[in-house]
């Protein structure tokens, strides 16, 4: 009885969420127009990215900034450093700025 409450949810995280994941990932294996012409190439696409010099450019200047400036911003806020308040305030305020603008609307 209880599935039957959470059937829509589901079906609904079945249709927007798990099937253009699939989806996606078996026209990967094609070359496509996205109409009408679908040739399977195999891992040709995948072989083809991991040559492209641009993708790897990418995929390095995001590792960059998904691991060395959070980990350095890190730092900055844990250790005594000068201006260590500083960095712990630019961090921190888009996220109390959200709240106290909220805040004060309701307040009104």
């Amino acid at each position: 009885m209880a599935l039957l409450f959470i059937a829509p949810a589901l079906l609904l995280v079945g249709v927007f969420r798990i099937f253009p994941l699939i989806w996606g990932f078996v026209l990967s294996f094609f070359d496509s127009d996205g109409m009408t012409k679908f040739d399977f190439v195999g891992f040709g696409n995948y072989v083809a990215l991991a040559s492209d010099n641009a993708f790897r450019d990418s995929v390095e200047n995001t590792l960059i900034l998904i691991a060395t400036l959070p980990m350095l911003l890190a730092i900055l806020i844990h250790q005594g450093v000068p201006g260590g308040s500083f960095f712990r305030a630019v961090y921190f305020f888009p996220a109390v700025l959200s709240s106290v603008i909220i805040g004060s609307i309701f307040n009104m």
